[in-house]
């Protein structure tokens, strides 16, 4: 994991991969200090999850109650991937995965997903994620809503195409 990986490789670790020791494996690998394998196997989770949201049952704590330490921006970009794929799909996963997003630390999710949109140097492929998570949670605090169309605003005058659509993305989620 520690030298750039295909998607046929990454295709062929997935299928691999049977129990859960080796998805408690990854995820423990994703918290290395060497950002390519922290990177590798956080972009391996993510891509578990997104054949079977019902992976993450093996980290999604840890997950959350860390989640404002995650460090490497690749590796958070995946991780938020994650969390806003099952804060987006709630309704239709296990009581299990539920009761953990619903115990989690939301402050401190919702903390930590501001200081890095906030931060002008956090990517836009990271933010995205972010601000769906954001989305997600301005169901339930409204002033969520009003700094993120602050942000989508700010957004617009920052202007990349990149950072156009995602203004454009979130002013239409918040006027849903």
């Amino acid at each position: 994991l520690n030298k750039p990986i295909g998607l046929n490789v990454l295709n062929n670790l997935i299928k691999e991969i049977e129990s859960e020791s080796d998805i408690e494996l990854i995820y423990s690998l994703s918290k290395n200090e060497n950002n390519k394998i922290a990177f590798h196997s956080a972009w391996l989770l993510e891509k578990l999850c997104t054949k079977d949201l019902e992976f993450s049952v093996h980290f999604l704590s840890d997950l959350l109650n860390n989640f404002d330490k995650i460090n490497n921006q690749s590796a958070l970009r995946s991780f938020s991937k994650i969390i806003a794929m099952l804060l987006t799909s709630k309704a239709k996963l296990s009581t299990e995965i539920s009761k953990i997003i619903d115990s989690c630390n939301k402050e401190k999710i919702i903390e930590t997903c501001f200081s890095f949109i906030i931060n002008k140097k956090t990517p836009i492929s990271l933010n995205q994620w972010l601000v769906d998570i954001l989305l997600y949670y301005s169901q339930e605090q409204d002033w969520i809503k009003e700094e993120l169309n602050y942000f989508a605003q700010s957004l617009q005058i920052q202007s990349t195409p990149a950072k156009l659509q995602c203004a454009k993305r979130i002013k239409k989620k918040l006027s849903l």
